[in-house]
């Protein structure tokens, strides 16, 4: 008979990371090293944020898989609606074809819906599998590659400038007018752009002026070339921006 509930032990995280990592390897959590910094991650983000909360699926002791909620808020055509997220859902390799990922995602959908929840999301990564539980494609999300040299250039790029971790409320004032107005943005807090701040790899820019920032990017350098360390792409994660005084500054620092 399998149960569903809240990951409450460092001995339920720690079975839940070897699940995790062998159903997302590209994760990279290998090492003891790795594994120790994910679940004590995990723990802190569960005790300390209340919208995020880890559940496993168990059958006696024994963890067959878990998944995360998150709490969401969204801007549905001006009016602020509570949404279901789901993510992190993760089969133990032995319990594989076993409908435990099917108990997983009826397990959330109930949830939500017992409190009156009328909207779920996730990342379709089986579009399939996902269809099947009642789920349909949101907005398409496209790639560009650009050549910097490509984009357009303004007169001026004097209000660009590196956004540190002390500027995370800002950040968060700038992103919170823009969802204010923007239909089908989710509601973010100043904890996940401080969190920004915490992974070395991310580089922050942002048109700030008056000591308030109207846009802002978030990008990280990765190797186009594996046997050419000088030569690399910009991957551009998130792009904001409130007017086109910004956007031009941000395309000029690109530029």
């Amino acid at each position: 008979m399998k149960a569903i509930r809240k990951l409450s032990s460092e001995g339920e995280f720690i079975a839940f990371v070897d699940i995790v990592g062998n159903a997302y390897p590209g994760f990279n959590i290998e090492t003891e090293e790795q594994k120790k910094k994910f679940v004590e991650n995990s723990m802190k983000v569960q005790e300390e944020n209340p919208f995020v909360t880890f559940y496993g699926v168990f059958e006696e002791d024994n963890l067959l898989g878990g998944m995360r909620y998150h709490d969401f808020k969204m801007n549905l055509l001006s009016t602020k609606i509570k949404v279901g997220g789901v993510g992190l859902i993760g089969v133990d390799l032995l319990h594989k074809k076993e409908k435990v990922a099917k108990a997983i995602m009826t397990k959330f959908i109930e949830d939500y819906r017992s409190q009156g929840i009328s909207m779920a999301i996730l990342y379709p990564f089986n579009p399939e599998f996902y269809k099947k539980m009642g789920f349909g494609f949101g907005t398409s999300i496209s790639q560009y590659r650009v050549k910097p040299s490509n984009l357009p250039k303004g007169k001026s790029k004097s209000n660009i400038k590196h956004i540190r971790g002390n500027d995370a409320k800002k950040l968060l004032d700038c992103y919170t007018r823009i969802y204010e107005k923007t239909n089908g943005l989710i509601e973010k807090y100043e904890r996940e752009f401080q969190l920004l701040f915490n992974n070395q790899k991310m580089k922050v820019v942002g048109y700030k002026k008056n000591n308030e920032i109207k846009g802002y990017m978030v990008f990280e350098f990765k190797p186009s070339h594996d046997k050419n360390i000088f030569v690399n792409d910009i991957i551009v994660n998130q792009l904001l921006f409130e007017d086109q005084e910004s956007l031009m500054e941000l395309m000029t620092f690109l530029n």
